[in-house]
């Protein structure tokens, strides 16, 4: 048995020696993933390789500024080496191989360490206005942009103004105006501070969006589900625009104001909405009349919300609906001097006129294709359109509807004045407008030179007196006032036209069939215009000779006899002027 046994062993042992030094197994080291490691200034952390190895391995490499762990072990499938840097900065760029040896099997992995750059110079970015009471935080950038930078320091140039902290947060102490000084290395730059008592955009030339705004802790305007709030004043500087950005829905607050020394792009691609909250009654839009202020809205619908216009710049109103004004404002304010041009709006139902001009500032207008709808609902002789001259620019009113509210209020349909006789060329023309059941049509107060052709009047009649409405168009003298009037159609009023002297006398044109410079074919139509059963196409009572040729009036033959009978001057007060109005149309 014992040598049965011993004989056993030996073969066994045998067999063990001979599977060992088999023939067919090589040695194997294989990298799993990226054989290059990159660092860079930012990015200075450790990284690590990954591989297998069939035997015993070991690592090698030369650089200094390398430490790889560990450097040797045994074989395994997933075996992890650490790569260090031993020095974070480099003054050029260098490179190493990191060599992992198994027997006879090598594997390498390059090593790069981009080259340090270091700072020329540095910017501070932050904001340079800020609201008594709250901070802001100046963030240190080094220039070129990633490059290494010492740590900066700040130092306030008044702490009754602005304090500042280690780590750049401002905090704004009072009203007034104060320098920080960042300092890093040998560079010093100096960063002017404000503190404002409401917020102030800091007027370098940035775009705000609401969102923008509401990120900022004080700007007075926050978001929650959808809804931008405007809580406090706000004020877009000179060179600086507010943007509608994401914005759908934005609220007003009671009395606050959103002032525009800068621009408005508050152009949307689709309805959105500008409302007051609640019963609040919110300040105007305001366009400061000192800077240029102005800018663009389209596609929004203000529900309460109004805009005044005393800015520089062009400004634009496309595609809005103004409703819901119940405040004594109306819809568009104008005194400033640039182009207002408002087309494609609805107005309806407002407290007061869709829009009106300031009588002692001219501001050229293109006001078109709108929908006006019982507007200046509680604003007792305020026209729904009640515009001053435009200068050297003019003023257009074209294809306008105009609805008043009947009995409501006596108020106007459309109205252009000059009532300060300010100076300028003041061309206007109002033309291919519909306007029906206000305390009259059309009217024009003082000088200007004006072409009023192709308007559909009807049933203006909310007032019995002849001096302050009751006609389709009227017109009173102040300075030069040259009217040209062809092609209106002029229905139910108690007069037709009136022509009344103020201080001087209109010059009317209502038909001029003589060629020359004052040729007008005439083309006025009247219907059914009169009271107390007297017909009054037109009542000239001014002292001025009108001529009104080639115009249909209200009687059967278009003879001389009967038309005198829709027509006072001359021949019925000897001190009134005569109006010529024979051969009338065919």
């Amino acid at each position: 048995m014992v040598r049965t046994y011993f004989k056993v062993a030996i073969a066994a042992i045998a067999a063990f020696a001979f599977a060992s030094c088999n023939p067919e197994e090589v040695d194997n080291v294989q990298v799993n993933g990226e054989t290059e490691l990159v660092f860079t200034q930012e990015d200075t952390a450790d990284k690590t390789v990954t591989f297998s190895a069939n035997t015993n391995w070991t690592v090698s490499y030369e650089a200094p500024w390398l430490e790889v762990t560990p450097t040797s072990g045994v074989a395994g499938e997933e075996i992890v080496l650490t790569v260090s840097l031993k020095e974070t900065e480099a003054p050029v760029k260098r490179a190493d191989k990191v060599v992992i040896t198994a027997g006879t099997a090598m594997a390498e992995v390059s090593v790069i360490q981009e080259a340090t750059v270091y700072a020329e110079n540095f910017e501070v970015n932050g904001n340079h206005r800020v609201v008594a009471g709250y901070t802001t935080t100046l963030s240190v950038v080094a220039v070129p942009a990633g490059s290494k930078m010492e740590t900066p320091t700040f130092e306030s140039s008044d702490a009754s103004v602005v304090t500042v902290d280690a780590n750049g947060v401002v905090t704004a102490v009072a009203v007034g105006e104060a320098v920080v000084t960042v300092t890093v290395g040998g560079l010093a730059e100096e960063y002017w501070m404000e503190v404002t008592e409401t917020f102030v955009t800091d007027g370098l030339g940035r775009t705000y969006t609401f969102a923008d705004l509401a990120a900022i802790e004080y700007s007075g305007v926050e978001y929650t589900e959808g809804v931008y709030a405007v809580t406090a004043d706000i004020m877009v500087s000179e060179n600086d625009v507010i943007a509608l950005g994401d914005a759908k829905h934005v609220i007003f607050n009671d009395a606050v104001r959103l002032g525009v020394e800068g621009m408005v792009d508050f152009v949307a691609t689709e309805q959105i909405s500008f409302a007051a909250a609640s019963e609040a009654i919110p300040d105007p839009i305001y366009f400061t009349g000192d800077v240029e202020g102005a800018g663009s809205f389209k596609n929004i619908v203000f529900n309460g919300v109004t805009m005044r216009y005393f800015g520089a710049a062009d400004l634009t109103v496309e595609d809005c609906v103004f409703t819901g004004v119940v405040d004594t404002e109306p819809c568009i304010s104008l005194g400033g001097d640039g182009l207002v041009t408002v087309s494609n709006c609805d107005f309806t139902e407002n407290a007061y006129p869709a829009i009106n001009g300031a009588a002692n500032i001219v501001t050229p207008l293109i006001f078109q294709d709108n929908y006006l709808y019982k507007n200046s609902l509680s604003a007792k002789n305020k026209p729904q359109i009640n515009v001053t001259v435009g200068g050297e620019r003019g003023v257009k009113i074209l294809r306008n509807v105009v609805i008043g509210p009947k009995e409501v209020t006596t108020n106007g349909g459309i109205a252009v004045s000059n009532m300060m006789n300010l100076a300028g060329e003041h061309e206007v023309e109002i033309s291919e407008n519909e306007v029906s059941n206000n305390r009259y049509g059309i009217t024009l107060y003082g000088a200007m030179n004006a072409v009023i052709n192709d308007n559909i009047l009807m049933n203006n009649n909310y007032e019995s007196n002849p001096m302050s409405g009751g006609s389709g168009l009227s017109f009173y003298g102040i300075g030069v006032q040259n009217v040209y009037v062809s092609g209106n159609h002029i229905e139910g009023h108690y007069w037709g036209i009136t022509n009344i002297k103020y201080s001087t006398n209109p010059n009317l044109n209502l038909g001029n069939l003589t060629e020359g410079d004052d040729y007008n074919p005439g083309g006025n139509v009247f219907v059914n215009n009169g009271n107390g059963g007297v017909l009054y196409d037109l009542y000239n009572n001014s002292t001025a000779d009108v001529m009104a040729q080639g115009n249909t009036w209200n009687v059967e033959v278009q003879d001389e006899e009967s038309i005198e009978g829709v027509i006072f001057h001359k021949v019925d007060n000897d001190a009134l002027g005569l109006v010529t109005f024979m051969p009338a149309a065919e």
